[in-house]
């Protein structure tokens, strides 16, 4: 295994952290610290607008994102890089993310600042369920276009994730070897669906289901690792082998790599998803080839 991997694997485990703590590091950092609502629904900023921590900022997942690529998909590093210095980010800053509700877009945020190296990232347990459960103080009729009190930070990370990312080809490849566990991150009714041509599957050939909403109790904790560990046995996940996970566009598949990455798996993203998966050449030929053998390899 790659020793970078692991080392940077090392780092990224351990990332919750508690109401509590957080309201302390609040009290103990002033502005050092930014807490950033990241959630990924509708009603995302209306949400926002009528409740966040204090001294929240909101960020639209869809501005870190590359104008022109494919929807979520890794931006470059300078459109991330100026991004995070729109939003006041510094070097030195500990951001603490959090979501309204189960904290996909959260993740995915996570996901990103790690994969261009910056310290120090963690995602609030529970998300806004677990502050208000403490009953701490909270911000009504927030701005979600609100400036940084510290904009033009000195954000100034390149991207280092590659080691966190696989191509369609990678996924190919892997399936044919066996030597990886696809996990599909979408939910269940989506795996299952009707298959829209070209494709002759509704999911990647191989891919074992595993709906990310799955690893977080209802309050949006993630779930303890003795329980992660049972349901990935459940499933058929052998955690000795690597693991690639995958969704839609990459959102939902973020949380799905933080769990895994959690309980010390080799885990990656399928950069492009299903978005790209059904639209791929390689799909093709790769689904051709799956329809000659005499069983598929699919897992349910």
């Amino acid at each position: 295994v790659h020793g970078d991997y692991w080392k940077m694997a090392a780092k990224i485990s351990n990332f919750l952290i508690s109401a509590p703590i957080l309201k302390k590091k609040m009290l103990d950092m002033g502005n050092k610290l930014k807490i950033i609502d990241c959630s990924y629904s509708p009603d995302a900023i209306p949400g926002f607008m009528s409740s966040a921590l204090m001294n929240a900022h909101f960020i639209d997942l869809k501005s870190l994102h590359q104008p022109k690529a494919a929807p979520f998909s890794i931006p470059t590093s300078e459109h991330f890089i100026t991004k995070m210095k729109e939003y006041g980010l510094s070097k030195s800053d500990h951001v603490v993310l959090y979501a309204q509700k189960i904290p996909f877009g959260a993740y995915r945020a996570w996901f990103l600042l790690n994969a261009f190296g910056h310290p120090n990232t963690y995602v609030m347990n529970g998300s806004l369920y677990e502050w208000l459960e403490h009953k701490y103080p909270i911000s009504i009729d927030n701005n979600p276009g609100k400036k940084s009190p510290q904009p033009n930070g000195d954000f100034s990370y390149k991207f280092i994730g590659q080691d966190y990312l696989c191509d369609i080809d990678e996924v190919i490849n892997s399936i044919k070897k066996k030597d990886a566990l696809l996990v599909d991150a979408r939910e269940y009714e989506a795996f299952k669906a009707k298959s829209i041509p070209p494709r002759k599957y509704s999911h990647i050939p191989g891919a074992i289901s595993l709906f990310s909403g799955s690893l977080f109790e209802e309050n949006g904790r993630m779930r303890e690792k003795k329980d992660l560990l049972e349901l990935f046995l459940k499933k058929n996940i052998d955690l000795a082998k690597k693991i690639i996970v995958y969704c839609n566009r990459g959102v939902v598949a973020s949380s799905a790599f933080a769990a895994f990455a959690y309980v010390g798996a080799r885990v990656k993203i399928y950069n492009g998803s299903w978005g790209e998966y059904q639209q791929s050449p390689q799909a093709d030929a790769f689904e051709k080839l799956i329809q000659n053998l005499e069983s598929c390899p699919i897992s349910y």
